[in-house]
């Protein structure tokens, strides 16, 4: 076996050992692997992570709540000398949580090849718009046939017999605006989105 293939199936993740432990708080103090060689690999801070979500369904975050959400790693990240860290696959624990703006999120943890390790990473914000479950065509043809039918009743109402397209197409309007102002704010999750986290934190990797 090459010892580029040897070195890729004996990485560990960081807390798999007290060496490796020590090695992560950044004590200095390295253990030799099972060919009496040191080999400590770094990831640093500031290094991206590109992610996505693991479901398939569209994720809505209603405007200042916290909301826990799993990701994927869906782009390899290699050390300089090319030695694959953190493979395609390996999942993230965190949550989104609320920013002025919006949602950003916050990673916990990282699980990749049987181990689980701490991670400080997070994304920029990612902003709220309009809940698009009620601003959809869908939703506003509901409304405009509601503003359009409140038209129809007030005429009624006040006596006006006689409705005239411009009224009822008022009605149909001010139903339609009513539908996007009234709409709540929500962050949307694509499952397809591609998030880039940053990593906070220095992460060291020892072979064993």
């Amino acid at each position: 076996m090459a010892w580029g293939d040897r070195s890729l199936s004996i990485l560990c993740l960081c807390v798999i050992s007290p060496a490796a432990i020590l090695a992560q708080t950044g004590t200095g103090r390295r253990f030799p692997n099972s060919l009496g060689n040191t080999v400590t690999f770094i990831l640093p801070s500031g290094q991206p992570l590109v992610t996505r979500l693991v479901r398939s369904e569209t994720l809505y975050i209603p405007s200042g709540e916290t909301v826990s959400a799993q990701l994927r790693v869906d782009q390899e990240v290699r050390d300089r000398s090319g030695t694959v860290l953190i493979p395609v696959g390996a999942t993230i624990e965190g949550q989104f949580v609320p920013v002025s703006g919006g949602s950003k999120y916050v990673a916990q943890s990282l699980t990749s090849r049987g181990a689980t390790i701490r991670l400080q990473a997070e994304s920029s914000t990612i902003n709220d718009v309009k809940d698009p479950r009620e601003t959809g065509l869908g939703s506003i043809a509901v409304d405009t046939a509601i503003g359009a039918a409140t038209a129809a009743v007030l005429a009624g109402v006040i006596g006006d017999r006689v409705l005239s397209t411009e009224k009822i197409l008022g009605g149909a309007v001010a139903g339609a605006i009513l539908g996007n102002v009234t709409a709540p704010q929500v962050t949307v999750i694509e499952p397809n989105l591609a998030m880039t986290l940053t990593i906070q934190q220095e992460l060291r990797f020892v072979q064993q």
